[in-house]
This record gives structure tokens, sequence and C-alpha cells, in this order.
């Protein structure tokens, strides 16, 4: 949420902020990579946990961003984009 905040504060407006991520899916069903990898991401990192596009699109409402876009990429991985 800090990181999310502090580049909401520091684009202009209109400004965009893009996170490539390998987002899951809203429903979990589709990204079947990025779903097993959240599984072992607590194993790896204690109890950080991949997240999907509707927690991105939720933390980035919490401070003001007021659109919100997913541009599926190659493999598992997507870009989030969110416009101040």
């Amino acid at each position: 949420m800090q990181l999310i905040r502090s580049a909401h504060e520091a684009l202009p407006p209109g400004g965009a902020l893009v996170v490539i991520e390998a987002l899951i899916d809203d429903a979990q069903r589709e990204n079947v990579q990025g779903v097993l990898m959240s599984l072992n991401r607590p194993i790896e990192s204690g109890d950080a946990l991949d997240y999907s596009g509707a927690d991105f699109r939720q933390w980035c409402g919490k401070v003001g961003f007021t659109r919100f876009d997913v541009l599926h990429l190659a493999g598992s991985f997507s870009a989030a984009i969110v416009y101040k």
C-alpha cells in the first residue's frame, strides 16, 4: 500500500502506474501457473501471497486511482494499469 500510495502522490492528474506481475485471474481458473506460484509463495517468503487483479484494483482505489485495466502479456504475466 505504501508503494501504491507513493506512486499516486507522485503522478500528475491523468498519469498512470503500470505493474507487471503474474496476476492471478479473479476467478482463479485461467492462470494456473499464477495460482501455483501463489501456493508456493508462503514457503519461499513467509506469509506473502500473490494477488489477483481484483485485489490490486481494490488497493489502488483506496488511494484514489480512478481507472483500472489489465493487459494479458506472454505466459502468466499481465500488466495492471491504473490511472490517476
